[in-house]
């Protein structure tokens, strides 16, 4: 169990860690009639998800581990 539990930790962590990579920003000026500036900052969805998924996986590793013992 201890093996298993390594391993969620380790593939958790690093897609968490991946996940909270894909953080992006995007802004843009428009020149018409008035000028506007539109600004956008975050995660995209499949970030969003890869956290998610990371996160959770993490939590049952550290949870089977301290189970383990």
């Amino acid at each position: 169990m201890k093996k298993v539990a390594a391993l969620l930790i380790i593939f958790g962590s690093g897609l968490a860690a991946f996940g909270f990579s894909g953080w992006q920003a995007d802004g843009h000026t428009g020149f018409l009639v008035e000028s506007s500036w539109t600004f956008a900052a975050g995660w995209p969805l499949h970030s969003q998800i890869e956290m998610t998924i990371g996160i959770t996986l993490l939590a049952w590793g550290v949870m089977l581990r301290k189970d383990s013992k």
